[in-house]
């Protein structure tokens, strides 16, 4: 084994490379698989960098020379790293690596290209470095906004746990977290508080330095670790339905907030038991809600969920059933509730089964909107839809379009308008129970749907129905012409934008008006032809409508 100093100046080639230069599509080779991350850092207030030690529990999945891995070259630098097998005391030295500056990864190599992993073994890799706190409020960020004080926040969603430590910064490979941190300076003060996922235990080592310790997490992703530093209180009640304390954390310097945190707490925990009963599955994160002026509106971090400042509504109004004082509180009420409520949702899906990879992620948002009560049909906007991205595209890694709420959200309501929402729940819950603490494909929830439905004697193959909403960009217009001589409806459909030769599986709902009749029928890629009689017993036209009161996302265009 040979001992080296590894030194990456990656400052280098800062000049040359920018966000745009960056490859999103790059997948991580699958040589290994992280078990846990033990990581350590040490934290002044009065610096804008850390030093810290991080040791990565992996598990080989086939024999390799090397070991790929994610550090951002904008802010990591690595001083040391090596590479032992569990519970052998012989420890490689890696000499410096191979920086790929488009995917921001490094790859370490063994001496003479000698097998460096096998495959069924456990080895433990340990990086010594140092990183640049961010100030864009992207991976960890510094902050210094006067009456709060210098205070730090991790915001790691999508790709941005690479800024910190080296790490295998893609959603599938979910891997437990311990977190140590070293505070020093102000940050050592009993006014500062720190904040993880899991619960902490403060060690004061000095006058000017504490340790924070936090329990490890169950497998979760790098994008939902995270951590938190600052003057921070906190508003905690139990909830007997729950057994647990829940909590609420804020700046220690504002006032008249704990109202809010109340509600806050019982609309957290009634939500919950409500999402727990329905789903038979209990989430095991702690309910804690930290809120700061965050990047976006909320972040799903296991067992400490960010909700963005400027959605804290006042207390004023916020009884059940208000509409407050003003149609903007009502909004700004409503808001932070549906935030609130979404982001509990991603406790299931998203943290307890998580996307493959970002172009999966249909897979948390959609669902996640769809049972947190996001009105589709509300929102849906059909016509104002001039996407040609499907809902399963790679463009997510680069940043989620409002496209895989609205459109997503009311896809996944068609499909429980046709198989019902019994039906629709029985595929939830074998989803989550196969893919609990695990990551899912999209394929995987088509393969579940399947297996479900097909048991339950549909008339239609609900996979299908459900994978050209999924795969396909834009939408369909649908044409009904009607001949007056045949009297019959004859339904044809083509996409609105994209290719041309796009065609979906149809749901169409008729109602008579005479008799208040529903009947479902599915336009095929090739059409559908329907008898007046078929859906009315009147000979008027006007007797009929569609989709009366359905959650669709298609046009329709009549010709009678």
């Amino acid at each position: 084994m040979r001992p080296a100093l590894l030194l990456l100046v990656f400052a280098l080639l800062l000049d040359i490379i920018t966000s745009d230069d960056v490859d999103y599509l790059y997948r991580l080779p699958a040589y290994v698989r992280p078990i846990s991350y033990d990581l350590k850092l040490s934290i002044d207030s009065e610096s804008q960098t850390t030093s810290g030690e991080v040791s990565i529990e992996v598990y080989c999945l086939k024999n390799t020379t090397e070991v790929t891995l994610h550090a951002h070259p904008s802010y990591l630098l690595i001083t040391h790293a090596t590479c032992s097998l569990l519970f052998d005391n012989d420890t490689y030295y890696f000499d410096a690596p191979t920086a790929d500056w488009r995917s921001q990864t490094l790859t370490f190599s063994s001496f003479n290209h000698s097998i460096l992993m096998q495959e069924g073994s456990i080895y433990t890799l340990t990086f010594w470095f140092n990183a640049t706190l961010s100030t864009d409020g992207w991976g960890l960020s510094w902050h210094d906004d006067g009456a709060g004080g210098v205070w730090l926040n991790a915001l790691f969603q999508l790709s941005h746990a690479r800024r910190l430590f080296p790490c295998f910064d893609e959603p599938k490979w979910k891997a437990s977290f311990k977190l140590e941190l070293w505070l020093s300076g102000d940050f050592a003060l009993d006014s500062y508080v720190a904040l993880s996922n899991g619960v902490s235990t403060k060690t004061a080592v000095s006058e000017e330095l504490v340790m924070w310790t936090f329990d490890p997490t169950p497998p979760i992703s790098t994008y939902l670790f995270t951590m938190s530093i600052g003057k921070f209180a906190s508003y905690c009640e139990v909830d007997v339905a729950l057994r647990e304390e829940l909590c609420v954390w804020q700046f220690a310097h504002l006032q008249d907030w704990h109202a809010s945190a109340a509600y806050t707490i019982h609309l957290a925990a009634k939500y919950d038991f409500a999402m727990t009963s329905y789903l038979n599955i209990d989430s095991p994160s702690k309910l804690h809600f930290l809120i700061v002026p965050v990047r976006v509106n909320g972040m799903e971090s296991y067992g400490l969920i960010s909700i963005k400042s400027n959605l804290w509504p006042t207390s004023t109004g916020l009884e059940e059933n208000s509409t407050g004082d003003s149609l903007f509180e009502s909004r700004q009420r409503a808001a932070f509730e549906y935030t609130v409520v979404h982001e509990l949702a991603h406790q299931w899906f998203g943290n307890l089964v998580t996307p493959v990879y970002w172009s999966h992620v249909w897979l948390s948002e959609s669902l996640a909107s769809l049972i947190s009560g996001f009105d589709a049909e509300e929102n849906a906007e059909v016509m104002s839809d001039l996407s040609e991205d499907a809902l399963v595209s790679d463009k997510w890694a680069e940043g989620i379009s409002r496209l895989v709420y609205r459109k997503g959200t009311a896809v996944l309501r068609m499909l429980q308008s046709v198989i019902g929402h019994a039906l629709l729940r029985l595929v939830l819950l074998e989803y989550l129970d196969h893919y609990q603490f695990a990551a899912a494909s999209t394929e995987d929830f088509l393969t579940v749907l399947s297996d479900v439905t097909s048991t339950h004697n549909l008339s239609f193959d609900a996979s299908a129905f459900l994978k050209d909403w999924l795969y396909q960009g834009s939408y369909p217009i649908v044409e009904i012409y009607f001949d007056k001589e045949t009297v019959e409806f004859y339904f044809s459909q083509h996409p609105r934008l994209g290719n041309k030769l796009s065609r979906w599986m149809i749901p169409i709902w008729s109602t008579c008006l005479l008799s208040n009749v529903t009947n479902l029928w599915w336009i095929s890629k090739k059409g559908l032809l329907l008898n007046l009689a078929d859906v009315t017993s009147s000979s008027d036209t006007a007797a009929v409508v569609w989709n009366k009161n359905e959650p669709v996302y298609y046009e329709i265009s009549e010709r009678y």
